[in-house]
């Protein structure tokens, strides 16, 4: 068994002496290891290209450009109707 992190709580709570404790062994870990290097590994090939990421950006400046539009149509003052 391999301590990776401990801790006592601040303030026990009837917990006085006990420690939380995770072991870097069992099959949990491993499946757990073996999952995040794919998850590692399919984030680096989905990596987006440049292009793509100046596109995206250019796609929502264009919303936001849009929605402030509307939002400055909205702020003018209505005249009032008696």
């Amino acid at each position: 068994m391999m301590l990776i992190w401990g801790f006592l709580p601040q303030e026990p709570v009837g917990l006085k002496g006990n420690r939380l404790q995770i072991r870097l062994a069992g099959a949990y870990f491993t499946a757990f290891l073996v999952n995040r290097t794919t998850i590692d590994r399919q984030n680096r090939q989905n990596m987006p290209t440049p292009s793509r990421i100046l596109r995206a950006t250019a796609a929502r400046f264009a919303c936001l450009k849009h929605f402030a539009s509307i939002l400055q149509v909205r702020q003018t003052p209505r005249p009032l109707v008696f």
